[in-house]
């Protein structure tokens, strides 16, 4: 829940404080420089330095995890030894590294910045996958080879209009073109051909999914407690805010206590569904 609020506000402090800069990758060491002091200035460049080197290392891992296990056992060598998955693996994640080590003063030149550059490249795989969700959601009858061309035709159409032919127009707009042609050529397969029975979810009752009772009135507190935040973007709403404010208090606190008398109630055990002992 802290994300957007560490990602965002320093990025909108420093569209204010700095209008000018050439490029959006700027903002953060720039104002870093400008408002913090200089110990601490170092202390910034180390967390940012272990940030960037803790996130590749899990890119490393997670694509070779997915080569050795999803590619390599499963289509090149299925009777591999997990010694050697753990070498192929190894390989493959310094493949990896030196690809990105080769590619990286291309991105950085990049002529919207990093940040646009990465969200544009997610777009590639991100709303095929989304339309294939949301379909698989509200159409139970689509088959599964409707998922699989929608996600060749998704990925096609994007990369052919934002990069082949280059219309002008915002990589958005062309997610969202994306988007209409994927539910279109889902409801046009699951048209012809649908599945035979509708798809249903079996609970494999690996979490428990009862619903947790306070679940209203922390919805409450959380709506109160966004009202009073609406103070700081200029409204004049002083005497709402203060009783937004008191009821989020007064949910906490409520929480805090239902929490704590659960936990050193003798009375409340745990009793078992009868689906936990199947």
């Amino acid at each position: 829940m802290l994300d957007p609020l560490v990602l965002v506000l320093p990025g909108l402090i420093a569209f204010h404080l700095y209008q000018d800069l050439p490029k959006a990758d700027m903002a953060y060491p720039t104002l870093v420089n400008n408002v913090l002091p200089v110990p601490l200035v170092g202390f910034f460049g180390a967390v940012l330095c272990g940030a960037v080197i803790s996130t590749f290392n899990g890119f490393l891992n997670s694509a070779s995890t997915l080569f050795s296990m999803g590619i390599y056992r499963r289509i090149i060598n299925q009777n591999a030894e997990p010694q050697q998955l753990v070498t192929v693996g190894r390989k493959f994640g310094f493949f990896i590294a030196v690809v990105s080590v080769m590619v990286a003063p291309w991105i950085a030149n990049a002529p919207q910045g990093l940040y646009s550059w990465m969200k544009q490249l997610n777009g590639i795989y991100n709303v095929p996958l989304v339309t294939i969700i949301i379909m698989g959601f509200f159409f139970p009858r689509i088959p599964a080879l409707a998922a699989k061309v929608a996600m060749g035709i998704g990925i096609i159409s994007y990369i052919t209009i934002n990069y082949l032919v280059k219309f002008d127009f915002h990589f958005l707009y062309v997610l969202a073109c994306t988007f209409c042609i994927n539910v279109v050529v889902m409801l046009v397969i699951g048209f012809i051909k649908p599945r035979a029975t509708p798809f249903t979810f079996k609970d494999a009752f690996a979490v428990d999914m009862k619903p947790w009772k306070n679940v209203k009135i922390a919805s409450i507190g959380i709506l109160f407690a966004m009202i009073g935040v609406a103070e700081f973007g200029g409204y004049g709403t002083h005497w709402l805010a203060m009783i937004s404010y008191f009821i989020a208090a007064v949910v906490i606190v409520y929480l805090i206590f239902d929490s704590w008398r659960h936990r050193h109630d003798p009375a409340v055990t745990f009793t078992p569904d009868a689906k936990d002992s199947l």
